[in-house]
């Protein structure tokens, strides 16, 4: 039979149940396709459950959602919890399954899941075994933080790496006015770039008066350091004074092998060695042999820079008297100049003269230096 009641006392319910014996319901609503227990009001709540050490409400279905809140204007589900010591939590998501989700959020253009907090974390995921907080965009950005003043995204770990990134480019950062990416150590490297296959760091600037790489020492210590071979394929600069520009060098080609010579009256002179200069330019040529004298007695040993004309052009010379049967290692080097205005290339020799020796292991090379600039002040 339908039960229709009323009540004008605030402080007295129109219909009230109750149950006094142990794990029965005040009240029991039933219906087929309808609701249960329905509640309506105005300006208050429409169903309130309360409860001392339990549930204040506590909804359950087998194939839908347990509980369901839903507002034409307002928040659909509202949890809040008053607890002054903290620690406590005002909505709580739980699953019990496998694989499932604690808090599920969706939204067709706003945040799925949004949370606000005046001195703490807005958002904070925490697990065991796997990923804290995880991010997952079809084509936007997986997780993006924002900051006005402080960090946008921070990453810590205690013994691992505090942010890590795979992709493309593994990380990339971009500023306007500052640092792109920025990297500090308190004792050890800043920034540290590996590669398997590639340059470990590789800089590039697209203003013709910045670096592409460049490197600094507050404390007055070295800016850079190589440990192995450098290669410069343009000029190097050194205090804007003192320029060491891209190096041509041009090494000997030998005119034969280890020579002998066998004099009775006048010395023998013989060009062991021999380059090509075919650029205009200074350059600096250098020069060594050893001439092993052949003879018994001492005699006169000489070795020489020249050109190919003749009488040819000595650059730098060296005349010695050697012990009998004993070697002697010559070291020459000479600059001169070349301009192809009456020739197209100029040959530069290297000389010896003796009686009788032989001369071994003999090896010339020049470096163009035209452009070498120093600061004589």
């Amino acid at each position: 039979m339908p039960i229709n009641e009323k009540s004008n006392d605030p402080a007295i319910p129109a219909v009230k149940g109750e149950d006094t014996g142990e794990g029965g319901f005040g009240v029991h609503g039933v219906s087929k396709s309808g609701h249960g227990v329905h509640g309506d009001s105005i300006g208050s709540r429409g169903v309130v459950g309360t409860s001392t050490n339990f549930h204040g409400v506590f909804g359950k279905s087998i194939n839908n959602v347990g509980v369901a809140g839903e507002s034409d204007s307002m928040v659909g589900v509202l949890g809040v919890c008053k607890n002054p010591a903290g620690g406590s939590v005002g909505v709580r998501g739980e699953d019990q399954g496998e694989g499932g989700f604690g808090v599920h959020g969706v939204s067709k253009s706003g945040h799925g899941v949004h949370g606000d907090s005046i001195g703490s974390r807005g958002v904070v995921g925490t697990s065991q075994t796997f990923l804290g907080v995880h991010g997952t965009s079809i084509s936007g950005v997986g997780v993006a933080g924002d900051s006005d003043s402080g960090n946008g995204v921070n990453g810590k770990s205690t013994t691992g790496d505090g942010v890590f990134g795979t992709g493309r480019r593994g990380v990339v950062g971009e500023s306007d006015t500052f640092q792109g990416v920025f990297g500090h150590s308190r004792a050890n490297a800043g920034v540290v770039g590996e590669s398997e296959e590639f340059d470990g760091v590789f800089g590039v600037s697209k203003k013709a008066t910045a670096a592409g790489v460049s490197g600094h020492n507050a404390a007055g210590g070295l800016a850079g350091y190589f440990e192995g071979d450098v290669v410069v394929t343009g000029n190097l600069v050194v205090d804007s004074e003192k320029v060491i520009p891209s190096i041509a060098i041009v090494n000997s080609s030998r005119d034969s092998t280890d020579i002998t010579t066998r004099g009775s009256v006048d010395p023998i002179d013989f060009a062991p060695l021999s380059l090509t200069l075919s650029e205009n330019g200074h350059y600096l040529v250098f020069a060594r042999l050893v001439i092993q004298n052949d003879d018994n007695d001492p005699q006169n040993i000489s070795a020489s820079i020249s050109d190919n004309s003749d009488p040819p052009f000595v650059f730098d010379q060296l005349n010695v008297r050697v012990p009998g049967r004993s070697p002697l290692t010559f070291s020459l080097q000479a600059t001169l100049a070349f301009s192809d205005a009456h020739e197209h290339t100029m040959r530069v020799l290297l000389r010896c003269g003796t009686f009788n020796g032989t001369a071994l292991q003999p090896s010339m090379f020049a470096i163009k230096v035209s452009d070498f600039k120093f600061n004589t002040g």
